[in-house]
């Protein structure tokens, strides 16, 4: 799509060329719908024998988004992605760097990068954004989700108070419903009024969407979230957790030595290799028979439960979620 203006700039409808593709391209909801724009696109604008068009055409299965729409792909384009690493990097190195002084900011710029996550983390961790609605959603993902997951989840969840949904079909072990929502369309940011059809499976709880958001970015769509809040579905299936978004996974990467990076900074992973220390020590003397294998077994699992009963006694209060932007904002 960034090559329009080199291959098309040629036509003399190049801006209406170019306007709709793009909305062929991005606003096509479906692959019937992407093919059927398609050739009318091609067709009103005479385009039928432009060779580049014709390989896109041909290649369409790995770049449009009607197509690629069941990977995920945690809400990020190639494109974003790119211009992510630019700005970041723009602060530590430029065209008149020399090579020396570029491996000197390369590891502060990593350096910065790894204190602001874990400051993030902290913040994930012992502060929480307050419950403003009564969707499960929001009451679910607040205590496990980052603030950056639970953000995109608390944007759906306001989403709800633009969708209208009404019964499609109702089966033994299903039921299907349309739900209209206003969408954005074209580079315009034109809103239209859209129908998506949600299934919700009756026994499991299982619901799809085919505005595929969860499928794309491991969020749960708008759609899915107000079917099972009319539905009366009190808890969200494990299914729609997703480990990458949790505050409490465990990333061993933050305990590793790195030159722009000493986790040895840290009072918890101090404490993490004293306990792995004293716990290979102990292995050592519990390996070599079942007997005393078993009493090493019985003994973790005793200690897990008494730090998982400790941890529970011992939880924070969460803090409002003004005071989370604040701390946030200094």
């Amino acid at each position: 799509m960034e090559k329009q203006h080199k291959k098309l700039k040629n036509y003399k409808d190049f801006e209406k060329i170019k306007a709709a593709m793009a909305n062929c391209v991005y606003d096509s909801m479906s692959v019937g719908e992407f093919e059927v724009g398609w050739k009318n696109f091609v067709d009103e604008f005479g385009l039928a024998k432009n060779d580049w068009l014709y390989t896109l055409y041909k290649d369409r299965r790995r770049w449009v988004p009607a197509f690629v729409n069941d990977c995920f792909w945690a809400g990020m384009s190639t494109t974003q992605r790119n211009e992510g690493v630019n700005a970041f990097f723009k602060h530590y190195v430029n065209s008149k760097t020399s090579l020396k002084q570029f491996v000197l900011n390369y590891d502060i710029a990593l350096g910065s990068k790894c204190d602001k996550e874990r400051l993030l983390d902290h913040q994930s961790k012992y502060t929480s954004y307050k419950i403003v609605t009564k969707f499960a959603a929001e009451r679910v993902f607040q205590p496990i989700y980052t603030h950056y997951a639970f953000q995109r989840v608390m944007e759906e969840v306001r989403g709800c108070l633009y969708t209208t949904p009404s019964i499609f079909a109702d089966e033994e072990d299903y039921s299907e419903y349309k739900v209209e929502d206003t969408r954005e369309f074209g580079d315009l940011a034109i809103e239209k009024r859209v129908e998506y059809m949600v299934r919700i499976n009756k026994r499991t709880n299982h619901v799809q969407c085919s505005c595929k958001l969860f499928e794309m970015r491991g969020i749960m769509c708008r759609h899915m979230v107000k079917i099972l809040y009319d539905c009366g579905v009190q808890q969200i299936p494990d299914l729609y957790i997703v480990r990458r978004w949790r505050k409490d996974i465990d990333r061993p990467y933050t305990r590793v030595k790195v030159l722009y990076y000493n986790p040895v900074k840290s009072e918890i992973v101090a404490r993490y290799e004293k306990m792995q220390e004293e716990f290979e020590k102990v292995a050592i003397k519990a390996m070599n028979t079942e007997e005393e294998f078993g009493i090493m077994m019985n003994g973790i699992t005793l200690l897990n439960q008494n730090l998982t009963r400790s941890k529970e006694i011992s939880g924070k209060e969460a803090m409002s979620s003004e005071q989370v932007n604040e701390n946030e904002e200094s």
